[in-house]
């Protein structure tokens, strides 16, 4: 199964905003994003290829647990 370049891109700008809102950005090396609250130090991890629309909905659904708030 390949993946969409527009599912890489959604995750791009996600990460984009994120960082917007002060959560802290790295790649691992495996690939994939750690994501880190700002003041409480909570960590996520999203997919750097994700495999189709829920694995972007499923990150989403993670980060506005740990405070993100999409604009």
């Amino acid at each position: 199964m390949s993946v969409s370049k527009g599912h890489k891109k959604e995750i791009k700008y996600l990460l984009e905003r994120v960082q917007r809102q002060g959560f802290t950005v790295k790649q691992t090396k495996s690939g994939h994003y750690q994501v880190r609250h700002p003041t409480d130090g909570s960590l996520t991890h999203l997919p750097s290829t994700p495999s189709d629309r829920r694995a972007i909905d499923n990150s989403l659904s993670q980060l506005k647990r740990m405070g993100y708030r999409p604009n």
